[in-house]
């Protein structure tokens, strides 16, 4: 069923909100803003629209983490994150915080994923060829006083993420435009502009990122994610190259940005769209491309 927003441009990003059993949307557009659509369930009609935030730049992407469910989690392309309070009225100062994941380096974040499994970590794909992972206890310790009402905290080189990772494969990109974790969450799959789709072990870049207090156990993030204390001491910026990112090659990805990857099939698969029109699913272990599927007229960004 088709449902009209107050959106007056093209939507990038959807979700229901939890706790609403699948009445109430949150979606970000073109247009900057951030709404917040209550449904009729019986008549899958509109019931009350609420425009929560307004960038004068667009919003990318929308997530809720399994940690804090009030709270969403927005990229805008001026390279903020934007944190929603839901619990707190239209009118409430504190309703919107917003941090910079790097101010001088990232210029737009295109993609966000929550962690399945540690319910306060996620990543997020910016304009640069670097993955930044992110502890959200550690953001909101940082987001304290002055920062509300949409003034964005400037952080010192890498404070917002604990862990950044990359390829040296990818030299020239025009960065990240979707990504995600595997379903086990020790692995994540991006889709590049201008160049291919990598998959990175990130648990093994944690390792090498040589913080004591990350390492260790069958589990990388177990003492990490045991200690929110040493979690709020994070924001070293470790940026770790890995070499042994498998890349995925074989579609053509240079009309659009938001061309999301990932994981199928119990994480057998790596899937994304391609300029062409085709779904592209390849074989997670050896890159092999398995299946190349007519799925739209145009450009399949999905």
């Amino acid at each position: 069923n088709k449902v009209r927003t107050l959106h007056n441009a093209n939507i990038f990003s959807a979700v229901f909100v939890p706790g609403t059993n699948n009445t109430s949307v949150m979606s970000c557009a073109l247009d900057g803003r951030t709404i917040l659509t209550s449904l009729d369930a019986e008549r899958q009609t509109v019931s009350a629209a609420v425009p929560l935030y307004r960038t004068p730049k667009f919003a990318s992407r929308i997530i809720f983490l399994e940690g804090d469910p009030n709270v969403a989690y927005i990229g805008h392309s001026d390279g903020r994150v934007t944190m929603l309070d839901l619990r707190l009225g239209i009118d409430d100062s504190a309703l919107v915080q917003n941090f910079y994941l790097h101010k001088r380096r990232v210029h737009s974040v295109n993609g966000l994923s929550p962690h399945p499994k540690h319910p306060h970590i996620f990543a997020a794909g910016t304009d640069t060829s670097l993955i930044h992972i992110c502890d959200a206890r550690y953001l909101k310790g940082i987001v304290g006083d002055g920062m509300s009402g949409g003034s964005p905290s400037e952080l010192e080189h890498g404070a917002a993420s604990f862990l950044s990772i990359g390829t040296p494969a990818v030299r020239a990109s025009e960065g990240v435009g979707g990504l995600n974790f595997s379903e086990s969450g020790d692995s994540i799959v991006a889709s590049y502009k201008s160049h291919d789709v990598f998959c990175y072990d990130w648990a093994h870049g944690l390792r090498n990122a040589h913080q004591p207090h990350y390492g260790g156990g069958d589990d990388e993030l177990a003492p990490f994610i045991a200690n929110p204390d040493r979690a709020t001491t994070g924001g070293s910026g470790n940026v770790v190259m890995m070499p042994d990112a498998t890349q995925f090659s074989g579609r053509r990805n240079v009309q659009t940005m938001f061309k999301e990857a990932t994981f199928f099939q119990n994480d057998r698969f790596v899937v994304t769209g391609g300029d062409c029109g085709n779904l592209f699913v390849w074989d997670r272990d050896d890159a092999s491309l398995q299946h190349k599927v007519r799925a739209d007229c145009d450009i399949v960004n999905g």
